[in-house]
């Protein structure tokens, strides 16, 4: 009884010497793989916000290129509209056509209801659209309809090419520049562009108007 009683006093009294080197050896590796995996997870999430973030521009900028594609595909009209006579489409700097740095693209269309003009551009950091009468050319401020998203802060819309008014003998064109960011990371910037013309048919028609 009394070296049951003497052995346990002895571990007791080891255990209160302190961690052996092995010890704290195994607590030091367990810490440690616990820290990697957290920075490894931490790396893992932010990465995928930021893919999250990238395509969220990508697919905002895609709206923009799908909807002026559609437009210019079904551009068959002739208008004068501020004075300003627009054979199908015609890049505007404004209120001034401008086929270099052009903020604004105007494409004229015929439909059931009539002839119907719309107007694409740059609004503050949104690309805008409107749809409405061939009388008067809007202000940028009013193509109150967003193409891109509210987390899209786009930087700059650039518009160059050529109008049937400009260049009669050659086959119009618009190449559309569109640069945007992320509204809450401005780390990554993204540049996408994409070329626009009238088929041959459309041209023809258009000329002889």
């Amino acid at each position: 009884m009394f070296n049951l009683i003497s052995k346990k006093s002895s571990f007791f009294q080891k255990r209160k010497s302190g961690f052996t080197l092995i010890e704290i050896a195994v607590a030091i590796f367990i810490f440690t793989t616990v820290l990697v995996i957290g920075a490894a997870s931490g790396n893992f999430n932010f990465g995928n916000t930021r893919a999250h973030r990238n395509k969220a521009i990508v697919d905002s900028t895609k709206n923009v290129f799908d909807t002026l594609n559609q437009k210019i595909m079904n551009a068959n009209a002739k208008v004068t509209i501020g004075g300003q006579v627009v054979y199908g489409f015609r890049i505007f700097n404004g209120t001034t056509p401008s086929d270099t740095n052009g903020n604004m693209i105007i494409i004229a269309s015929n439909d059931p209801s009539g002839t119907v003009c719309t107007y694409v551009g740059l609004n503050g950091n949104t690309i805008g659209m409107k749809q409405d009468t061939c009388l008067a050319i809007p202000a940028l401020s009013a193509l109150d309809k967003p193409l891109t998203s509210s987390d899209t802060k786009v930087n700059s819309f650039v518009l160059n090419g050529s109008s049937i008014n400009n260049s009669p003998s050659q086959i119009p064109f618009v190449k559309v520049t569109i640069t945007g960011e992320n509204t809450n990371e401005s780390v990554n910037v993204i540049n996408m562009q994409t070329i626009y013309t009238l088929d041959l048919d459309t041209v023809k028609r258009l000329k002889s108007l």
